[in-house]
C-alpha cells in the first residue's frame, strides 16, 4: 500500500506477460522530509485498469539520502523505457540525477548520475 500524500503520477508505458498487460506508472509520495518514488504495474482488461500487479518502492533512493524531485523525464532507452529523475538532496542541496528502467514485472533497474 500506498502513503496517501502522493505528489505525481507518470505513466511509463504498457507492459505484457502472457495473457496479461496494462501499465507501468511512476507513483512519487511527498512529505516535508522526503521524496519516496514507487513503480507500479496496473493490469488491465477489456474495461480498463483492473488491479495493481506489483508495487515497489526505488530502494536505491529510499536509501541515498532525503531527496526531493526537482524533475521527472520519459525517456526510451537502448532496450526499455526509461525514467529520468532530478534529484535534490535535502541535506547538502547537491543534485543528482536517478535513471530508472523497467526490466519486467516487478523488476526494474536505478542508476545514478
Amino acid at each position: 500500500k500506498l502513503d496517501p500524500v502522493i505528489y505525481d503520477v507518470k505513466g511509463m508505458g504498457n507492459w505484457k506477460k502472457g495473457r496479461q498487460y496494462g501499465q507501468v506508472r511512476l507513483v512519487i509520495t511527498r512529505t516535508n522530509r522526503r521524496d519516496d518514488v514507487f513503480l507500479q504495474w496496473v493490469a488491465w482488461d477489456k474495461k480498463g485498469p483492473k488491479e495493481i500487479k506489483s508495487t515497489v518502492q526505488i530502494s536505491e533512493i529510499q536509501q541515498m539520502a532525503n531527496f526531493k524531485t526537482t524533475f521527472i523525464r520519459r525517456e526510451k532507452g537502448k532496450k526499455n523505457r526509461q525514467i529520468i529523475l532530478g534529484l535534490e538532496n535535502q541535506y547538502d542541496k547537491t543534485s543528482s540525477r536517478a535513471i530508472i528502467q523497467v526490466q519486467d514485472v516487478g523488476l526494474y533497474t536505478c542508476q545514478f548520475e
